[in-house]
């Protein structure tokens, strides 16, 4: 039922025949039922049918060691991601507390071919990110997920240009002594834990 919910979500119009309501509980049944997995189904049936989300389900499924249902959902919905939303999710995952959207449009630059500000409501819709008043945060399960899929050389550019970003938005308030220590070393503590 919360895969119909969420489909029809997005589009309500969406008459599921009999057969497909069966294809749709053969896809929740892949997950193991986990409703943050179903969401994520969901939003991928926006963008393509259920025979290509389930081909392409199984066939990331059948590749790679044996691993739980929850890695095993967050791999297959990762790997259905546009490139632009997981460049958006690796440089939020730089974030134990989340950020603005100011913040993550200043590290993102021209990078991502499409506007941040929708890419982020995309993976709002979607459950991946949570968007609440003008903080842009990942739950730390999914955090944890995606900064192990950042290669060291991206993870170390995500962190420079973190840091740089985050500098230059709180320099004015340090350059008036309201902070007395190295920027470089305590500023990405300050803001909401990072």
């Amino acid at each position: 039922r919360l895969l119909l919910d969420r489909v029809t979500q997005f589009d309500p119009d969406w008459t599921p025949s009999q057969a497909e309501l069966l294809e749709c509980a053969k896809l929740c049944f892949d997950v193991d039922g986990i409703p943050l997995a179903i969401c994520m189904i969901a939003s991928e049936l926006r963008r393509n049918s259920i025979a290509d989300l389930q081909t392409r389900l199984r066939s990331n499924a059948s590749q790679g060691r044996r691993k739980n249902p929850v890695e095993i959902t967050f791999e297959r919905s990762y790997g259905l991601l546009h490139p632009d939303e997981q460049l958006l999710m690796s440089a939020l995952a730089m974030f134990g507390g989340g950020t603005s959207l100011t913040i993550l449009e200043g590290i993102l630059g021209g990078s991502i071919s499409k506007d941040v500000a929708d890419v982020v409501e995309d993976l709002d819709r979607a459950s991946w990110v949570i968007y609440r008043e003008g903080r842009i945060g990942l739950l730390n399960s999914i955090r944890q997920f995606v900064r192990m899929k950042i290669p060291i050389e991206e993870y170390a550019r995500l962190r420079q240009l973190q840091l740089t970003q985050f500098a230059e938005s709180v320099m004015p308030s340090w350059s008036r002594g309201k902070f007395d220590c190295e920027p470089d070393t305590v500023l990405l503590e300050v803001e909401q834990g990072n």
